[in-house]
């Protein structure tokens, strides 16, 4: 396992950033708030704007829902099927029984025991972010198919989701409760 930075270590490494920084034009509102920081006007989160802002989410839960939603597609890449909304069905079939059976046994662990598939490893990391995960084939399609041709009527949260072609998938909100 490596060890952690020393908090000199990471001031170092923020210093040598924000000289990066001045030198890309690209990333100077990086070296503008590493500059505000360093001047005192604030945390290091407040300057480089990751603190939430009201009726918005925290930028920890945007990077979990993300790390839930990358190890979902993975999962699902794992599962067989004659075609995606299959490899959905498959998919929410294969969360039931980690929900139910699993991960009771396994919410405590760092990470998944060595001898875990593949699937199972990832939906153990879908479930370690804390964040609800979908029990239904419609729920997980959505996810899976994010980046390629779904899109969202409304936000996530209102549970409404259909493809571009207009078909209704249904309602995705229904998920397991951590």
């Amino acid at each position: 396992m490596t060890a952690r930075p020393s908090p000199v270590d990471l001031q170092d490494m923020l210093l040598h950033l924000l000289e990066i920084a001045d030198s890309d034009e690209q990333l100077s509102p990086l070296g503008d708030a590493l500059r505000a920081y360093f001047s005192g006007a604030g945390s290091l989160d407040k300057c480089l704007g990751l603190v939430g802002k009201p009726g918005k989410r925290r930028i920890s839960t945007r990077f979990r829902k993300h790390e839930r939603d990358r190890h979902l597609r993975a999962a699902w890449a794992l599962c067989v099927g004659e075609s995606d909304w299959a490899r959905s069905c498959n998919l929410t079939d294969e969360i039931r029984r980690f929900a139910s059976i699993i991960w009771p046994r396994w919410r405590e662990l760092r990470e998944p025991p060595a001898d875990s598939s593949q699937l199972r490893a990832h939906l153990f990391w879908a479930f370690k972010q804390g964040l609800l995960v979908p029990e239904t084939a419609p729920g997980i399609h959505a996810i899976t198919k994010r980046t390629a041709a779904i899109r969202f009527a409304g936000d996530v949260e209102n549970g409404e989701c259909e493809n571009p072609n207009g078909e209704d998938y249904g309602p995705i909100n229904q998920t397991h409760h951590l």
